[in-house]
């Protein structure tokens, strides 16, 4: 998925591109943190959160900070039409106290409620999801939605210098296997 005709690697087709995005594990996986490990329900806890994002309409923008992140991550700010709507002026980065104005946060709120309580992704915002990903050029389906699951995996515990190290595992999406031969 991420050669070319030659078998080549596509740079940046792995890590900067939709075909590399997985199906986001958060909402889910709140839901399932909150259910077997929280004092409150998930939904008063994200009360505040979506408060704001109904409340706050506009930010200002860090200029040099929103240059930074799109040189450093590469990206290309023409391949997807939403970022550019929402992030740049005129093509380009916005001058240092141009407000950001994001309506559809605050809307998409009642939507990952929604995945947050049936911890699924269905409905018209999967299919939203999978539309925007998919005109990037991305491989999700409706049915990748529908199937997501939260898996919980053992942490890595070990031992350096005589402390005990806890640490999260491996992400599912990556960093397991061998590297190919």
């Amino acid at each position: 998925m991420f050669l070319d005709a030659a078998g080549n690697p596509v740079e940046g087709l792995s890590t900067r591109h939709a075909k590399a995005a997985g199906i986001p594990g958060e909402p889910a996986g709140w839901a399932h943190l909150a259910s077997n490990y929280g004092r409150l329900p998930l939904s008063v806890s994200l009360e505040p959160a979506i408060r704001l994002a109904r409340k706050v309409r506009a930010r200002r923008t860090d200029a040099a900070r929103l240059r930074r992140v799109i040189r450093d991550e590469g990206l290309d700010t023409t391949a997807d039409p939403s970022f550019a709507r929402v992030f740049l002026v005129k093509g380009g980065v916005p001058p240092v106290g141009h407000r950001i104005r994001q309506p559809e946060l605050a809307r998409s709120s009642k939507c990952w409620r929604q995945v947050v309580r049936t911890r699924s992704y269905r409905g018209p915002f999967a299919k939203k999801l999978v539309a925007g990903v998919q005109s990037l050029g991305g491989i999700w389906t409706i049915e990748d939605l529908a199937g997501y699951r939260v898996i919980e995996r053992e942490p890595i515990v070990t031992t350096y210098r005589g402390l005990r190290v806890v640490s999260a595992p491996p992400p599912s999406s990556g960093a397991c296997g061998s590297p190919p031969s």
